[in-house]
């Protein structure tokens, strides 16, 4: 697995993701951050992110597609109280990332 980064031309610091196979820099952003589980409001604010439909489209959908993070609740997908939490793949990716900084 390898990291894509693209960014949008002209604006910095936003990325899209093209293959939703790669680890993206926005999953690699969520893996980093420092949660256990939280709903995706949590998620945003920890992140900064404003905008609910592109943070699910960019950061949520692409990490579950890959295994990194799971649904605290299946069913229904769209619960208020839905929360995201980070799967054994997810913890292990992440302390390659980390092992990868380090190294670096």
């Amino acid at each position: 697995m390898h990291v894509r980064h693209c960014y949008h031309k002209g604006v910095s610091n936003q990325y899209h993701p093209k293959v939703t196979s790669e680890v993206t820099s926005e999953v690699i952003r969520l893996l980093n951050s420092p949660f256990l589980e939280a709903r995706a409001e949590e998620l945003m604010m920890l992140l900064h992110i404003k905008h609910k439909d592109d943070f699910r489209r960019r950061y949520i959908v692409p990490a579950l597609k890959l295994g990194f993070i799971e649904r605290t609740q299946p069913d229904p997908l769209r619960s208020h109280t839905q929360k995201y939490r980070l799967t054994d793949k997810g913890k292990a990716m992440l302390a390659q990332l980390n092992n990868s900084t380090q190294n670096n």
